[in-house]
């Protein structure tokens, strides 16, 4: 996504679909919510999903890193679990 341009992007379906679903088609002036959480998978597929999100985020719309509503969820990779106890 670092290379595209600002029309490629909008000609996307997905992209365009999650800059309408945030609200921030233009700018952020009209985000609609006041967090933007990405969660991801914690495999390798999952890194390379929130890389290009950030990245999509990062070059069109820094604003919303700036004012700091993007959040990342570290999720777990694994999860251990004996019968008294659950570790993540």
């Amino acid at each position: 996504t670092f290379s595209l341009t600002k029309k490629v992007v909008y000609e996307n379906e997905e992209f365009a679909l999650l800059q309408a679903a945030l609200g921030i088609e233009d700018d952020i002036e009209s985000l609609r919510f006041n967090r933007v959480v990405i969660a991801t998978d914690a495999d390798v597929d999952g890194m390379h999903i929130r890389l290009l999100l950030l990245t999509f985020f990062l070059q069109f719309f820094p604003e919303l890193i700036r004012e700091g509503h993007l959040y990342i969820l570290q999720t777990p990779l694994f999860r251990v679990r004996n019968k008294k106890k659950t570790i993540y």
